[in-house]
């Protein structure tokens, strides 16, 4: 029998703005390889992404974004090699467009909707 082993990935959630509320709820989530990274001042991007394979970035439809932040962040994280991923917590009207949605899928390489906090724990889990 042959024994396969799944390489764990490194995986740090953050915020898109300044409340950063449905990120923070992975303080408390404890996967394994997975970390909850504010990262509010420029300087502290390169330190924070550290040896992370993917940055996730987490946010409620209706949080205030810090777009420019954003952007620089998931810059950093792609001229590192890092996969730049978002999920937005919306539980608002399917298909509803946000501007939120719209800066996501500018600055990552893949965007999920989820309507519900723990499906947002779950895809974090499964991508790991």
């Amino acid at each position: 029998m042959t024994r396969v082993r799944r390489a764990a990935a490194r995986i740090a959630v953050t915020g898109a703005g300044p409340s950063a509320g449905a990120a923070r709820a992975f303080l408390r989530a404890e996967l394994d390889g997975v970390r909850y990274q504010p990262l509010e001042a420029q300087s502290e991007i390169d330190g924070a992404l550290g040896d992370a394979d993917m940055l996730v970035f987490v946010a409620g439809a209706a949080e205030q974004v810090d777009e420019k932040r954003m952007h620089a962040v998931a810059s950093a994280a792609r001229g590192r090699g890092i996969l730049v991923a978002a999920i937005v917590l919306d539980t608002g009207a399917p298909n509803a467009e946000t501007r939120l949605l719209a800066s996501f899928r500018e600055a990552a390489d893949m965007v999920m909707v989820v309507r519900d906090s723990q499906d947002a724990h779950a895809v974090i889990a499964a991508l790991r």
